[in-house]
């Protein structure tokens, strides 16, 4: 069964203001199309004589997700009533919202704006038909569930009191030179180092030479929260008093603040001590063409 939740910017899933289009009332959705995959642009060049053409680029368009659907309500004052709520949640904004798609197999979510206000059909009694389309920017879908890769850690540990059992083994700080993570798509990320940490942090993509570099210590159980996501890219320092410091100006110049590119991505954490207890992980959510 498929399922559309349409989330407004102002509001968070679950939250009074979501729109609900599935096979139940008060909206009933009849028929959903767009999440397949959208159109793509070939950008070519060729010469005088040449068979074929040069390959130059591929751009992938924005995304228009069209669903059909009929308000319901048990009495005329209800229909309208509902259908006056379904356009009031679906006013177009600059800010996107988010659209969440649900079918027997998987569950994803886009970035999506109302193109327009609903544009209502026939009524039939207590049924009144309307068009909806969403506009997506991006048009590439995401996991629901953001996937997390560890490169440095606490591993098991033991507390006190503790009976020593033969063969017993103890935790240990454990790290990784490199992980290995592989995207099919070009993959924002978001990088979280715990304290303690020595002056410059720094972290690489080796498959692209691409760098993250700060020059600032952490102590404590400061932590640093970095987001590459295309138009929200941010680093920020949590202090041990939980407040939170725009941390942009510890970027070395030459840093950048990288995706994940299509293929296996080398990520390097640089621990400049190994006796510290850092602790770095690595969370990004799954890229999709349609589902």
């Amino acid at each position: 069964m498929q399922k559309i939740i349409y989330v407004p910017p102002w509001d968070v899933l679950g939250g009074d203001d979501n729109v609900t289009l599935h096979f139940g009332k008060p909206v009933v959705l009849g028929a959903v199309s767009g999440t397949s995959g959208t159109d793509t642009t070939v950008q070519s060049s060729g010469i005088p004589g040449m068979d074929g053409v040069y390959l130059n680029d591929v751009r992938i368009e924005p995304a228009q997700i069209k669903a059909s659907v009929n308000v319901h309500g048990s009495s005329r004052e209800e229909m309208y009533k509902n259908r006056f709520e379904l356009i009031r949640c679906l006013t177009p904004k600059s800010t996107p919202g988010t659209l969440y798609y649900h079918n027997d197999y998987i569950t994803a979510k886009i970035g999506a704006v109302p193109e327009s206000s609903p544009k209502f059909t026939k009524r039939i009694k207590n049924y009144n038909g309307a068009e909806i389309t969403f506009f997506c920017p991006s048009p590439y879908w995401e996991s629901t569930e953001e996937r997390r890769v560890k490169i440095a850690w606490i591993g098991n540990a033991f507390e006190f009191p503790i009976a020593i059992e033969p063969d017993m083994k103890f935790g240990v700080i454990q790290s990784k030179e490199a992980v290995n993570i592989t995207s099919a798509l070009n993959t924002s990320i978001t990088i979280t180092i715990t304290a303690p940490a020595t002056d410059p942090i720094k972290i690489s993509n080796n498959t692209t030479g691409q760098i993250i570099e700060l020059e600032h210590a952490l102590t404590g159980t400061e932590k640093l929260i970095i987001n590459t996501k295309r138009g929200g890219k941010s680093v920020t320092l949590v202090h041990n008093d939980g407040t939170r410091e725009d941390a942009f100006h510890y970027i070395t110049p030459d840093s950048e603040l990288f995706e994940l590119v299509p293929g296996k991505n080398e990520i390097e954490y640089v621990n400049w001590d190994e006796n510290e207890p850092t602790r770095v992980e690595i969370g990004f959510c799954e890229m999709y063409m349609g589902v």
